[in-house]
Order: C-alpha cells, then structure tokens, then sequence
C-alpha cells in the first residue's frame, strides 16, 4: 500500500520529524507551539542522541504520562523511568522538565494520550 507524501491529518510531510508542529498536538489544535530560541536544540536528530528507550520515555513524558503510567506501558518500574529521563535531560543539557516536553514537541517526539 503506498501513501501520499503528506500526513493527510496534518498536512505535513511525516519524513520530515524535525521540523516542528503547528500545533502542540491534535487533540489541543489552538495551542500553538512556543518557539525554542536557536542553540537552545542539539542540532542531531534524537536518534542520535537519545537511545530508543530515551525516546520513548521523553514521549510519553511530553505527552502527560507519571513516571509510574510509563513505566507500566513500558514494563518497566518507575525508578528506571526517572533514570531514563534524567540521562536524557542530561544529553541534551535541560534543567527542566519544560525544556524537555518543548523539545519533544519540535523533533517530534511527542506521543500523545
């Protein structure tokens, strides 16, 4: 099956995961994204920056999920959660969690509920 090269929800072309959403996501359509000022984002993509897990935690930490929500999706405890998301912050050089959902939102990351 082949598909167009557009997302057709968000008129977006899906193979370009770095350049940011309109929006913060579909379910909040009005809400638009807040800049990030330049030097603020790595400029490598996450894949290679954070690890597999990395991401997903990110994600789904952006997306609104507890350490304890994540943890039970991924099979994994809580603890290792809040170890994958400082390690992640810590790649990427953010202080605060903030940081780290804007920057799931730009590159993408973001999974929402």
């Amino acid at each position: 099956m082949r598909r167009d090269s557009t997302d057709s929800e968000s008129g977006r072309d899906p193979t370009d995961a770095l350049s940011p959403p309109e929006y913060a996501s579909e379910a909040m359509p009005g809400i638009p994204v807040p800049p990030i000022p330049d030097g603020d984002v790595p400029d490598r993509a996450p894949r290679q920056i954070l690890s597999d897990r990395e991401r997903q935690v990110v994600g789904l930490t952006a997306g609104g999920y507890s350490s304890r929500e994540i943890g039970e999706r991924l099979r994994i405890s809580s603890k290792t959660v809040d170890t994958y998301r400082a390690r992640s912050m810590e790649k990427l050089g953010f202080s605060h969690r903030s940081e780290l959902v804007l920057y799931a939102l730009r590159t993408g990351l973001l999974e929402g509920r």
